[in-house]
């Protein structure tokens, strides 16, 4: 802790280092991608869900 309070050259300060604007729109994209699909697999796992009672097989 504090090891970099007594280093004598100078370093960079990424603190304010952004993504080019195409990586933001690159990872927007695969955001919303990612989004749609976790929506689309819990739609179809809730149809499914729903549905398992009618065609469960029963012994009757």
């Amino acid at each position: 802790m504090g090891q970099n309070l007594s280093l004598s050259e100078k370093f960079a300060d990424t603190s304010k280092a952004t993504l080019a604007p195409w990586d933001r729109n690159a990872d927007i994209i695969l955001g919303i991608a990612w989004a749609c699909s976790l929506y689309g697999i819990g739609m179809i796992w809730c149809a499914i869900a729903l549905l398992r009672p009618y065609f469960a097989f029963s012994d009757r």
